[in-house]
């Protein structure tokens, strides 16, 4: 498959996450998969969850992912009675490529956003430092059901 394609597909993926997005959850932990409040035995919300955003996805946090880093698992979901079969989309990647990420857009989002990002990634790294574990996640919530794409 041509990477142009691939991109394009990663992208349509990433744009159904951030239309749909209720409340969001910006998680460091040593689970290295999606959705680790979920997969996650020894997830503490006061550990694991740096970050947390109503109706939006904040941008810095989108930067600190690329479309490569999508994760997609196939999990079930419902009642005993009523399980079927979907999927859990969720970017994922290590805290160091996160930061690396991040840093790399700020330049571009300062030029098309005629501002500075600058001051507002340095607090989110200075942050992100202070998380245990090395693996960045979102996750996304719409109500009380998560994997909502």
């Amino acid at each position: 498959m041509p990477l142009s394609t691939h991109a394009g597909r990663e992208t349509r993926r990433l744009s159904r996450l951030l239309s749909v997005s209720v409340e969001a959850y910006l998680c460091v932990t040593p689970h290295e998969g999606v959705y680790p409040s979920e997969h996650y035995a020894d997830f503490e919300p006061e550990e694991h969850i740096l970050a947390r955003a109503a109706d939006i996805t904040p941008l810095l946090w989108l930067a600190m992912f690329r479309p490569g880093d999508l994760r997609d698992v196939p999990t079930r979901t419902g009642s005993a009675g009523e399980l079927r079969r979907t999927r859990e989309t969720a970017p994922v990647t290590s805290r160091h490529q996160a930061l690396t990420n991040l840093h790399a857009s700020v330049a571009v989002l300062d030029r098309l956003l005629r501002g500075s990002l600058s001051g507002h990634a340095e607090l989110l790294h200075e942050a992100m430092r202070s998380m245990l574990g090395g693996t960045v996640t979102i996750e996304w919530y719409a109500g009380d059901d998560a994997r909502c794409v």
